[in-house]
């Protein structure tokens, strides 16, 4: 299995290869100002209970976090949009061991601040085996402590780029989750976080996949 981060090490040299070195150099700024700030301070760790929520999954129905911790670990994936290709890459590498996640009694779910039909869409692009939530306004990674506000002067690149949040999100506010990812047990008990504000690093499959392991061997 290739690892996670050698896809994210070659799609960050594609993406520099393919912008101006002015775009390029603003978006570093604005990366590395919210990997110097304190954006995590209060996020949920290890060891905190997740309150019960409720999110449309992409069909439009309500899915509540118990349906899926009433069956056992779950995995919450927390993911910019489609539009971002490390969100992509890494969802991909996710479905790709959803086989080995079933096998250990765990379940798989993604949430983003897209809109319903993004998700469909973005599921289907995917051939998705699982279920992609929509958490309007960022309500639930706000609970989580996740989120954060694009830079003012990344705004007109995003606009430029085709990145219209209003239609993308339902809202214009240019907030966005930090790319996360917890394992979560059937007491709703936080066992695993991995959230960093460097968008580009993402937590390893293989990672996952141990803790799970680690967990039904108790």
């Amino acid at each position: 299995m290739t690892l996670l981060r050698n896809k994210l090490n070659d799609a960050i040299k594609k993406s520099a290869e393919n912008m101006s070195p002015e775009i390029r150099n603003l978006l570093d700024q604005a990366k590395q100002e919210l990997i110097n700030s304190d954006v995590l301070k209060g996020s949920l760790n290890i060891g905190d209970i997740v309150q019960e929520f409720t999110l449309l999954n992409q069909n439009g129905a309500e899915k509540k976090l118990s349906d899926y911790t009433n069956q056992g670990l779950v995995i919450i994936s927390f993911y910019r949009g489609s539009w971002c290709p490390y969100c992509n890459i890494e969802i991909q590498a996710l479905q790709e061991i959803l086989p080995q996640i079933k096998s250990n009694n765990a379940s798989l779910i993604a949430i983003s601040p897209q809109l319903p039909d993004g998700s469909l869409s973005f599921k289907e692009k995917n051939n998705l085996e699982f279920d992609v939530l929509s958490d309007l306004n960022n309500k639930i990674a706000h609970e989580f402590g996740l989120v954060f506000s694009i830079a003012d002067y990344l705004k007109p690149i995003y606009i430029k780029n085709g990145l219209d949040f209003s239609k993308i999100n339902g809202d214009d506010s240019f907030i966005l989750p930090i790319p996360a990812t917890y394992i979560i047990n059937e007491n709703m008990q936080i066992l695993y976080k991995f959230a960093d504000p460097d968008y580009t690093k993402r937590s390893e499959p293989g990672d996952i996949l141990q803790i799970l392991q680690a967990h039904n061997k108790k």
